[in-house]
């Protein structure tokens, strides 16, 4: 790959950036961005030493595009970018929530080779992980190309089918918002113990960065760890027959079902 071109300064397209330079992946002279914002592409390049472009369709004379843009925008952009798409036929990489692939196309003249990915939050740390799917116009340099630059923000995973990214989307893309909420309403409940903020957050957030790390070092699946942990009429068990009285187990399966079904209104709903 000798030029990554870049539509879109937002924190992912950053994310992104931050991790291929600093892992010595890519040179930052061979990264152009563009973004609506000339402010925020200034403050990528002052940051990054990248080049920056006033013009999408410059951007899109590079060998990799990488699409993180907002999804209402998708439309005129693909537009306005689709006569250079014909002619320098580069790999298409898009982060862009709720289009797919066939919708990408349909605007690029029906030409373009595209993978499609949904990273999450935590990319901008490298702790990321990202599904990526392509069709079989893809060859396996380009699965290698894409699955290289999103390596660089954390793990990566192929998909079999398209349709499984409104899983994805409900369970990692969403997903970290579901561990922010069960540590801001535990942080509230040490505050009603006596705890002040600092004090709470701090065993909270160390408590759940220990069980993440735990976990991803075992085999053994979280119910066992959970076991391991639930001593017969102890604190613990005492605190998760309450949870059970609340249908929180269900209550979690309903709400990721819930964004899942709103991920498949969201590509019914993309204009084209």
């Amino acid at each position: 790959m000798r030029k990554l071109g870049i539509i879109g300064c937002g924190k992912m397209a950053t994310s992104i950036i931050k991790g291929l330079v600093t892992s010595g992946h890519l040179p930052s002279h061979a990264i152009i961005v563009s973004d609506v914002s000339y402010e925020q592409c200034t403050s990528v390049q002052q940051e990054f030493s990248v080049a920056i472009a006033s013009d999408n369709s410059k951007v899109c004379e590079s060998d990799v595009i990488i699409l993180a843009i907002k999804p209402q925008t998708m439309k005129n952009v693909l537009t306005e970018i689709a006569p250079t798409i014909l002619q320098h036929k580069p790999l298409i990489i898009s982060i862009v929530a709720g289009w797919t692939i066939d919708q990408i196309r349909h605007f690029l003249n029906n030409s373009a080779r595209i993978v499609r990915c949904m990273p999450n939050l935590p990319a901008a740390i490298n702790s990321g992980i990202t599904a990526l799917y392509a069709q079989s116009d893809v060859d396996k340099l380009e699965h290698d190309k894409a699955q290289q630059i999103l390596a660089s923000v954390g793990s990566t995973l192929w998909l079999e089918k398209e349709d499984q990214m409104n899983a994805v989307t409900a369970l990692s893309g969403s997903g970290p918002a579901y561990f922010f909420y069960l540590m801001e309403h535990m942080i509230q409940a040490g505050q009603s113990l006596g705890f002040n903020e600092a004090l709470c957050r701090q065993l909270v957030v160390e408590t759940a960065l220990g069980a993440a790390r735990l976990a991803a070092s075992n085999t053994i699946s979280p119910a066992e760890l959970r076991r391991s942990v639930t001593s017969p009429a102890g604190t613990t068990e005492a605190a998760l027959r309450e949870f059970d009285q609340h249908a929180m187990s269900k209550t979690i399966q309903q709400g990721i079902q819930a964004a899942y079904h709103r991920s498949i209104e969201l590509s019914k709903i993309t204009e084209v």
